[in-house]
């Protein structure tokens, strides 16, 4: 089963159609800053999935990693068709380091972690309030809600910490992935010719896709 694979960069980004029945979020007011910028607001999200499934977005943690190994380890080489391997303990400690210029949050079936999405920015100037996103969710938990729900969930924490725009890139091919980045409310901003080798032994073109984010709506980030 292939799910919505895209590329950001030096990361892949996986996704799934929303999910219309996930539960409210319960969200505390923002952790504190740091050298101004806002750290990630503490969540707490019960996702009831399209299958009946129930499952629980909230931030990523350092006593996650080694769950969030297993899960990395254990993704299908379909789910990371369009991705940029190895998936290896060294990435995961390059995703979750520097975590005050990241938004991260998991998925959690049980004490198991199922997805992992992270919007991040660069500590620049010119890229204030800029995010880039990926996400990607273990094969048995795809086309089930999961992935919108999660896009939904980071987007609402850009809002909170006041960014501007979030983009990404995504193969061109991946007809699927493009739709839910839709869905979410991402547009189509351009096309990078051949710009993806894949194991198919060809290029293939990516489209860029952007967001703009809107001030947070009253409430939101707050108890």
């Amino acid at each position: 089963m292939e799910e919505g694979l895209s590329r950001i960069k030096s990361f892949p980004s996986l996704a799934t159609e929303a999910s219309s029945n996930a539960a409210s979020p319960v969200l505390t007011k923002p952790k504190s800053t740091l050298h101004g910028r806002l750290l990630q607001t503490a969540v707490t999200k019960p996702v009831i999935l399209k299958d009946g499934r129930r499952l629980t977005i909230r931030n990523y943690d350092s006593s996650d990693k080694e769950a969030l190994v297993a899960m990395y380890a254990g993704l299908s080489p379909e789910a990371v068709r369009w991705g940029l391997p190895p998936y290896d303990r060294a990435k995961v400690e390059r995703l979750t380091s520097n975590l005050e210029y990241k938004i991260n949050l998991i998925a959690l079936s049980d004490s198991r972690i199922v997805g992992h999405l992270q919007i991040y920015t660069i500590p620049m100037r010119q890229m204030n309030g800029i995010g880039e996103l990926l996400i990607y969710l273990h094969q048995d938990f795809q086309n089930v809600g999961l992935g919108t729900a999660m896009m939904r969930e980071g987007i609402r924490e850009t809002r909170v910490r006041g960014w501007r725009r979030v983009r990404l890139t995504v193969v061109a091919e991946n007809h699927r992935a493009i739709r839910s980045y839709e869905k979410v409310g991402f547009e189509r901003e351009g096309l990078s010719r051949e710009n993806y080798f894949g194991e198919d032994g060809k290029y293939h073109d990516e489209v860029q896709m952007g967001l703009l984010i809107g001030p947070a709506e009253e409430g939101e980030g707050s108890e």
